[in-house]
């Protein structure tokens, strides 16, 4: 399988079986900066799971509106699985290499752009606090190589949520 994901969730829960027996809930999924037709909204929805997405066009999570909507929901929807799927575009193990080719003036950039990265990572563990103080579960995922584990935020994120890491391979579960 060409395409590896790191998955790290906080607790196993019907989010999380992706593909394969997922069980009729009516519970809700919040998917956080996920894609517009990520395979767990779809499955979710499919299964019997309320979704709300939080990424553009739906909730631009760079707003006040958009981060007051985020707590408002996390906060009134009851149990949640709220699911984290960043953009990681600007920590992907390949940047290393764009900022070698590019030099100073890329670095420049790409140090900005991994600034609102971590206004993101911070906005998603603040949601995921919330989210486990009212018995849901939180999950997040990013490709196994991403350098964005290493990020200081992304640590503090996983030790303070009680995260587990989970390899899994997307095509065992048919989502490449």
């Amino acid at each position: 399988c060409a395409r590896e994901l790191r998955w790290r969730w906080g607790a196993m829960s019907s989010a999380g079986c992706a593909l394969r027996g997922l069980e009729a809930t009516q519970h809700t999924i919040l998917e956080f900066a996920t894609s517009g037709n990520s395979q767990i909204g779809i499955c979710g929805a499919r299964h019997g799971s309320h979704v709300v997405r939080y990424s553009l066009p739906y909730v631009d999570l760079s707003t006040a509106a958009g981060r007051e909507q985020v707590f408002h929901d996390v906060s009134t929807q009851g149990r949640v699985d709220l699911w984290g799927s960043l953009p990681c575009t600007t920590v992907s193990a390949l940047q290393r290499l764009n900022v070698a080719k590019h030099g100073a003036a890329y670095a420049s950039t790409l140090a900005q752009r991994r600034r609102q990265l971590v206004k993101m990572i911070r906005l998603f563990h603040d949601a995921a606090l919330v989210v486990q103080s009212l018995g849901g579960t939180v999950s997040f995922e990013w490709p196994r190589h991403c350098d964005g584990w290493a990020l200081p935020e992304v640590r503090t994120m996983i030790y303070s949520l009680g995260m587990m890491h989970v390899d899994v391979d997307r095509c065992t579960y048919g989502l490449v």
